[in-house]
């Protein structure tokens, strides 16, 4: 069983992760729908859709582990 201190260090280690991979993404992405945002607006639209993915993998995790 997979504690509540070890699931919050794994859904925080996927989310930095993808914070860094998404942030990439948007810069090649947006550019070819002839999306203009500057840096920062990028990285606010990344942490948002960052803190929606962090709360549900911390959920389901804790939701897969409270059984054991």
């Amino acid at each position: 069983m997979q504690t509540k201190w070890a699931s919050f260090l794994e859904a925080t280690t996927n989310t930095v992760v993808s914070f860094v991979q998404g942030f990439v993404t948007q810069l090649v992405v947006f550019p070819l729908f002839s999306i203009k945002v500057t840096h920062v607006e990028n990285a606010i639209i990344v942490a948002i859709f960052l803190t929606v993915s962090f709360i549900r993998s911390y959920t389901i995790r804790r939701f897969f582990n409270r059984g054991n």
